[in-house]
Order: C-alpha cells, then structure tokens, then sequence
C-alpha cells in the first residue's frame, strides 16, 4: 500500500465521505476517485488472496488438498 495515495481503510472511508458529501472541489473529486479505485483494487486482491491462502489451510488439515 505503500505506493499508493491512498494507504488505509479509515482514510479510504474520510476520502469517500469526502468526495461524496462534500468538501472537495470537482477537481479533486475526480482525483479522490482515482485514488479510492486504486486503494480498493488493491485491498480487494489481498483479501482474494488471503481466502485463497486460508482456504488451502483448511483443505490441507482436512485432507483434501
């Protein structure tokens, strides 16, 4: 996360409320918007890939891997 504007799951909930409530110019909409996609995109794919590492967990002490 460390590339991104955008770092955490608090800052990404102020920004939103940000850009959806009010408080930020159209200009900055648009780059608070960009920003929040790409902070999602990457929080979505780690929580992909942890279910994904969780669910191989399960499976290999159940024995069905």
């Amino acid at each position: 996360y460390d590339d991104l504007e955008i770092q955490g799951g608090t800052r990404a909930s102020l920004q939103y409320a940000r850009m959806v409530f009010g408080g930020a110019e159209p200009a900055a909409q648009a780059t608070l918007r960009a920003a929040l996609l790409e902070y999602c995109e990457r929080d979505t794919l780690a929580m992909l890939e942890l279910r994904r590492a969780l669910r191989r967990k399960a499976n290999e002490l159940a024995g069905t891997a």
